[in-house]
């Protein structure tokens, strides 16, 4: 099962916070992040999760862009972790 589903696209922390706490819901996962990449408006990261709510480990990277202090795009992307590469 796929961690997310669908597409959403958020404007804002707040958005982006009432999706993952109204929308989406609480789920049980464990995140591990393996690697990051930041400057002082953009930061990307990468690692893994496990939990009761998907059925196998995922890798994920996630990537966000600021302005001010609000987050002005996000966006994360995830697959089944299947073997070495």
């Amino acid at each position: 099962m796929p961690i997310f589903e669908y597409r959403k696209v958020v404007k804002s922390r707040d958005e982006l916070f009432h999706y993952f706490r109204d929308i989406r819901g609480e789920r049980d996962l464990d995140h591990v992040l393996e690697k990051q990449v930041q400057d002082e408006t953009q930061s990307c990261v990468h690692g893994t999760g496990t939990g009761e709510s998907i059925d196998e480990e995922h890798i994920s990277a996630a990537w966000a862009e600021l302005e001010g202090d609000e987050i002005a795009y996000y966006s994360i992307t995830n697959r089944v972790k299947s073997g070495e590469l």
